[in-house]
């Protein structure tokens, strides 16, 4: 909706984005990521960036939820050349991740593929990713995390598996699939979510 809510909860100051950027949508990479500016600007010391992904491995089960460690950028806007993993606690803060894991044994744990958009991927880039060791691939959210990490805000990103990847299933791939899964699915993402407000 572009809109954000202010609010309380468990005695807790929250600030909630409804939407978020997308660098398809023209922006500029900066602009992309300049809702975290703005809660920083704020004075949030935590935030939780949350996305619906498509799940790269075929034993994790829709509705699965991952909590994102590192990143790829598979956006090739810099190089022609596969891109190294972005890890470590300067950018997807440890002591959030362990908090997370801690409330759900069932979260899953991976590294999370970013592209361009707005289409899907090729099988060829599934693939690919595959063979890197990315566990979810998505449209958005790294360069979020970017500005989290120049900024020095701690980050959590929690990834609901809404779909598999183009070509692990036969089943077809289209936004209203992707949209019809994570609302079937946002129950045990939303009780997560809010135990981790209340614990922080």
């Amino acid at each position: 909706e572009g809109k954000f809510i202010f609010g309380t909860f468990n005695h807790k100051n929250i600030l909630i984005a409804v939407g978020r950027f997308h660098y398809y949508e023209g922006l500029s990479f900066d602009e992309t990521g300049l809702p975290i500016k703005i809660f920083h600007s704020l004075g949030c010391k935590q935030v939780i960036l949350t996305n619906s992904s498509g799940c790269l491995v075929n034993t994790w089960q829709l509705g699965d939820i991952m909590v994102v460690n590192g990143h790829y950028d598979f956006s090739f806007r810099n190089s022609v050349n596969n891109p190294d993993l972005v890890t470590g606690n300067n950018y997807y803060n440890e002591k959030l991740i362990k908090l997370a894991r801690s409330l759900n044994h069932s979260v899953r744990v991976g590294t999370y593929g970013w592209v361009l958009g707005p289409m899907y991927e090729t099988n060829a880039e599934i693939q690919n990713m595959i063979s890197h060791g990315v566990s979810a691939v998505g449209m958005s959210t790294v360069p979020e995390v970017v500005m989290a990490h120049n900024l020095e805000v701690d980050i959590l990103v929690l990834a609901l598996m809404s779909n598999y990847g183009v070509g692990l299933t036969k089943e077809p791939l289209s936004h209203e699939i992707v949209l019809e899964n994570s609302k079937k699915y946002n129950k045990n993402f939303k009780l997560l979510l809010m135990a981790i407000i209340s614990e922080i």
